[in-house]
């Protein structure tokens, strides 16, 4: 069991890998904005991968954790050899499932297309249609993905899942650069898919450390099996709030201008990139051990890893949106702004950015609140929850959408985000007592002034810059933003450290012991 001081160290690995994988990733996603901009290919492309790749990766992320808590009974409580049967049993059993929704998929891949895109028509309904069906066996290789990374953190091994966006955007980016040329966007559709196949056999060789060895074993009748059938469908639309908000996004978006899917694609790009580094390191580590905290009964220890990690986050997430906003739109110029991306698809998605970010601490606290009632099994808070956050987001953008446009369709996801999580805290309190709520609120307080400040600093630095050279290549806009970062993290680090917050002195005596280490071993 991962405890105290080596989840911080464990949380910072899988940081480290989850980094260089977003930078691969955004590598991605200037390519493909250097190839085909926020045109009818790319709207087309993106709405062909929103089933299969963003739908279903809700199945999988809620088969990953539901087997998390089964998983760590059986590991508490059962042999190796136990524990390995059912993890083939899983496999087989959600095989078999996902097959067929692969078929069904494909076969009524029109009718999909017309429910998540209703405004496409001629071509570009066309060419979704003909993409989705390229794309939809994504299911099966996103759902095998979830379930072996769920086995994976169950024993401990994290890194093995973290990288699976490596071989993802590789064979993606070589695509692109070598291939589409001649094959065009199906071309890039299909290697989608081999990059989802990727993603799986990447994971295999961490199994096989664990003394894994497949067999066939088919029994869905099993205690374990049916405990997870039964809670996957709860916490498949609790943990998928995030996916199904993008989902009628893209819908509401569908009606706008040209491009908007794209732009909000891109926005969305980014503040995943802050979440999948942070926020998923900070709920992937800490998860697994709740978990077997709970299996353990101890209540005491479970609320104290919770608080740990909520302060992580928001000690964390603070900075990052102030970022983001502050420094949107030349982080935007300086990534995408190239090829068929141009300043109007600049301009666009900027403003989706500076809503989405208001929603990443939202998310960020949601996430890891789930993380809390299904470590102690209760699927059905979060379940209730995150209906209560789609119904207020729909709600939300028919309200909002039509007078505006894009940028509220950005706000209305965040403040549903928000509102979903203050809700799950209140439910939380109740169901396991006090986890430190006061606490919370007071490093929250501390976190968000120290941002406040940074922000304000990073955005005079900006002006300041611009007057000087105007950053007008992007040697002079990587170098500016960058020195502008370095600023704001040293400001924001320095003003934190002055507020006595645990989790900092924390990280400084984490920083200082690595330092030391080093400078042993090179005197």
């Amino acid at each position: 069991m991962i405890r105290g001081k080596r989840i911080a160290k464990t949380a910072f690995i899988i940081m480290m890998i989850s980094l260089f994988s977003k930078i691969l990733g955004f590598v991605r996603e200037m390519v493909i904005a250097a190839k085909y901009g926020a045109s009818i290919d790319s709207d087309a492309y993106i709405m062909s991968i929103t089933i299969p790749s963003s739908v279903f990766v809700v199945v999988a992320g809620a088969l990953a954790t539901t087997l998390i808590p089964v998983l760590s009974e059986k590991i508490v409580n059962k042999s190796k050899k136990n524990t390995l049967k059912f993890i083939n049993n899983s496999l087989n059993v959600t095989l078999f499932l996902s097959i067929g929704i692969t078929a069904l998929g494909i076969i009524y891949a029109p009718v999909l297309v017309k429910t998540i895109a209703p405004k496409f028509s001629g071509e570009r309904y066309d060419l979704t249609v003909q993409l989705t069906k390229l794309t939809f066996p994504l299911v099966a290789f996103t759902v095998l993905s979830g379930v072996i990374t769920g086995a994976l953190q169950s024993f401990g091994r994290f890194a093995a899942p973290a990288a699976t966006g490596l071989p993802y955007s590789i064979i993606i980016i070589f695509t692109a650069l070598t291939l589409t040329d001649a094959y065009g966007i199906k071309g890039l559709a299909i290697a989608t898919v081999v990059a989802g196949l990727a993603q799986v056999l990447i994971q295999m060789p961490s199994l096989f450390k664990e003394g894994y060895g497949y067999e066939f074993v088919f029994d869905i009748r099993d205690k374990g099996i049916s405990k997870i059938l039964l809670l996957t469908v709860p916490v498949m639309i609790s943990t998928g709030v995030q996916q199904i908000n993008i989902v009628i996004g893209r819908i509401m978006a569908s009606g706008l201008a040209v491009g908007s899917i794209s732009a909000l694609n891109y926005g969305n790009r980014l503040t995943g990139f802050v979440s999948g580094i942070f926020i998923a390191a900070i709920s992937t580590v800490t998860y697994p051990t709740m978990a077997k905290l709970n299996a353990c009964y101890d209540m005491s220890a479970l609320r104290k890893v919770l608080l740990k990690g909520m302060n992580a986050i928001i000690l964390i997430i603070s900075p990052a949106v102030t970022g983001l906003i502050a420094l949107r739109y030349p982080i935007i110029r300086l990534l995408f702004e190239r090829g068929a991306f141009d300043k109007n698809a600049t301009q666009m998605t900027s403003t989706a950015l500076l809503y989405l970010s208001f929603g990443l601490l939202g998310y960020g606290v949601r996430d890891l609140l789930n993380n809390a009632f299904y470590s102690i099994q209760d699927a059905k808070t979060p379940m209730i929850n995150g209906i209560f956050t789609v119904t207020a987001n729909t709600i939300l953008l028919l309200t909002l959408v039509k007078p505006v446009g894009i940028g509220e369709l950005a706000l209305a996801a965040s403040l549903s985000a928000i509102l979903g999580a203050f809700i799950l805290m209140s439910s939380l309190y109740k169901k396991i007592g006090n986890f430190g709520v006061k606490e919370f609120m007071c490093t929250s307080f501390k976190a968000i002034a120290a941002s406040a400040i940074m922000g304000i600093i990073v955005s005079v630095s900006y002006k300041f810059m611009m007057s000087i050279n105007g950053m007008n290549t992007s040697i002079t806009q990587a170098v500016g933003l960058f020195t502008i970062i370095g600023i704001g993290s040293l400001v924001y680090l320095f003003i934190i450290s002055l507020l006595n917050v645990e989790e900092v002195r924390e990280i400084f005596e984490f920083g200082r012991r690595i330092s030391r280490n080093a400078l042993g071993k090179l005197f």
